[in-house]
């Protein structure tokens, strides 16, 4: 298994958080979904994003695999 980088995770997690809730919004809408599931995917979305924030305090940004792999990254 291929360790990820805990900040490119926790946005790639609000990216598919995003999704799922401008998603979510279309089929509430068309009243495919209840009101209960949208507010759900809402919390959860703000979840990922508190998620982010605080990955980002811990970890930084992350480094671009070019900067990782160039030869020119030293780690501390």
């Amino acid at each position: 298994m291929v360790a990820m980088d805990p900040v490119i995770q926790a946005q790639a997690n609000l990216k598919e958080a995003e999704r799922q809730f401008k998603h979510a919004e279309e089929q509430f809408q068309h009243d495919e979904i209840p009101k209960e599931r949208l507010d759900e995917l809402s919390r959860l979305r703000d979840i990922a994003e508190e998620d982010l924030r605080r990955t980002e305090k811990v970890f930084g940004t992350p480094i671009p695999d070019e900067a990782r792999w160039s030869g020119n990254f030293r780690p501390a």
